[in-house]
């Protein structure tokens, strides 16, 4: 994680639940109709069951955690911000949090069989973002799953500030050094990370569904181990 996102994460005021989580468009939260289709099509992505052990990297103030623990044997959310990780809006037995820099987490040291990273490869550059996905699924079992949320579209940036008051808002935050997004990504670059790894055929990436708001320029990404 850079710099400018460690500091970001841990200066967050993390009162709002939508908003601190960056579940937001230009600034705006999410309607609840559209967060619970997306927690909805999260949910069926990992194909839950009452045994798995599920990892919720980057987890922020647990509005995934919440919304899968009671599907699950067990959740360990892990965040780097310790503001989030003081709002955590879940609070169970079978709810593990875990103040932790991602880059630089012993995957080896926790039994996880399913992964969600939802909202936040974008925070991370490619190095760490290649080194963590390497990691993870290095230590997944056999049959587990990782799906990577919400990833932004490079091939796509320019329409998603199609306008002009989204492209002044662009500069503005570029030049004063407040990053709006962070990364943005290839497609490619996980289709030969991944073929890399040695994960050919087992992977797929999938467009946004038609309803959701980041539709168009965002994607996501399945790992099927």
């Amino acid at each position: 994680m850079s710099k400018y996102w460690a500091n970001y994460w841990n200066q967050i005021d993390a009162s709002k639940k939508q908003v601190s989580v960056g579940r937001t468009k230009f600034g705006l939260p999410v309607e609840e109709v559209l967060f619970a289709r997306e927690l909805a099509d999260i949910k069926k992505h990992l194909r839950l069951e009452k045994e798995d052990v599920v990892l919720d990297l980057c987890a922020g103030n647990g509005l995934i955690t919440e919304d899968i623990h009671n599907y699950v044997k067990k959740v360990i959310a892990i965040d780097y911000s310790k503001p989030l990780l003081d709002e955590f809006v879940v609070s169970s037995d079978n709810v593990e949090l875990q103040h932790q820099d991602l880059s630089k987490y012993n995957f080896k040291a926790v039994n996880y069989n399913k992964v969600v990273w939802y909202f936040a490869i974008q925070h991370f550059s490619l190095e760490h973002s290649a080194q963590i996905i390497r990691n993870c699924l290095d230590n997944l079992g056999q049959g587990g799953i990782l799906f990577i949320g919400d990833i932004p579209d490079i091939d796509k940036k320019w329409e998603f500030y199609s306008k002009i008051d989204y492209k002044k808002f662009y500069f503005d935050t570029l030049i004063e050094n407040r990053d709006h997004i962070g990364n943005w990504f290839q497609k490619d670059f996980f289709r030969f990370l991944l073929n890399y790894l040695g994960y050919e055929g087992q992977y797929t990436i999938l467009e946004k569904p038609d309803y959701h708001f980041n539709n168009g320029v965002r994607f996501d990404l399945l790992v099927e181990k």
